[in-house]
């Protein structure tokens, strides 16, 4: 019979390849072992999971409930790793205020590499949204430091690719790209297929303002019917939006707006605000009004 630990390896492989439902399932398991360390690493797990499925209110209570063990517990570094998760939430439907403090929180809580890695590259995502480049490079390298020291090979292909979507925001599309293969072949050597379909949605933009619009096409749809398949809907807005970008590059005009405004519903309706306004401006600025 396999260990709670064992379950635990177990469903972060399958939550990797995208088998969620599997996943939880092991996770669920390992929580009725009733050991505290195990508890709050699967509920932070699970969290995750919730948070990839826009299941925002679920996601904060599962990280919360992993924080609280793992605080009642003494358990710094676990804590620490579950602030981030409760600061990924809030990130993700863009109340940035409360994810700084948390953040900061991690910061003044834990060594742990790990963990002040992903805070400094929250913060650096906080500071490009802000189009603080200057800010948002200082944190992608720190956090960069942080897992290169550890040997976090997973994190460090997370870092490479915020960072390259910030280039593309504020660089040069070639910066950008560069960043972008590496994070690609990172998240390759990491096999999880989430983080390298976003490495790939990323990639195409860089490359469609490259001129490379056959390749980035490519990269796009494979990374749509990844977010579709596992049913990671707030992913696949950001993938439609790369394909609306190709579509333009070629003057397929009314194939853009399509892929924009389903973006747009998706967003509404998975109540992601801070991505409802680039997708408006880009249907404005193509003359397309929008409701609401």
């Amino acid at each position: 019979m396999s260990t709670p630990r064992a379950r635990l390896d177990e469903g972060l492989r399958l939550q990797k390849s995208g088998r969620f439902d599997e996943a939880l399932a092991c996770y669920r398991e390992v929580e009725a072992s009733g050991d505290a360390s195990l508890l709050s690493e699967s509920l932070r797990r699970r969290a995750a999971i919730h948070h990839t499925r826009s299941e925002w209110d679920e996601a904060l209570e599962t990280a919360r409930r992993a924080a609280a063990i793992a605080r009642e517990a003494g358990l710094v570094d676990q804590l620490a790793g579950a602030l981030n998760a409760e600061a990924a939430v809030f990130l993700a439907v863009g109340r940035y205020d409360e994810a700084e403090s948390l953040l900061s929180r991690v910061l003044d809580t834990t060594s742990d590499r790990r963990s002040r890695g992903v805070a400094f590259q929250n913060l650096g995502f906080i500071a490009a949204s802000q189009s603080d480049f200057p800010t948002a490079k200082q944190h992608f390298m720190e956090a960069h430091r942080c897992y290169a020291s550890a040997g976090l090979v997973w994190e460090e292909a997370y870092v490479l690719h915020n960072f390259g979507a910030a280039a593309l925001e504020h660089a040069s599309p070639r910066v950008a790209a560069s960043l972008l293969e590496d994070a690609v072949g990172a998240a390759q050597r990491a096999e999880d297929l989430d983080l390298l379909a976003l490495a790939r949605t990323s990639l195409a933009e860089a490359l469609t303002a490259l001129g490379q619009q056959d390749e980035a096409e490519r990269l796009a749809r494979e990374a749509a019917e990844h977010f579709t398949r596992t049913g990671n809907r707030w992913r696949l807005i950001q993938s439609q939006q790369a394909l609306a970008t190709i579509a333009l590059a070629r003057g397929q005009r009314d194939e853009a707006v399509r892929l924009l405004r389903h973006a747009l519903a998706t967003a509404k309706e998975i109540g992601v605000s801070q991505e409802e306004g680039p997708i408006v401006k880009r249907l404005s600025e193509l003359g397309e009004s929008v409701e609401g």
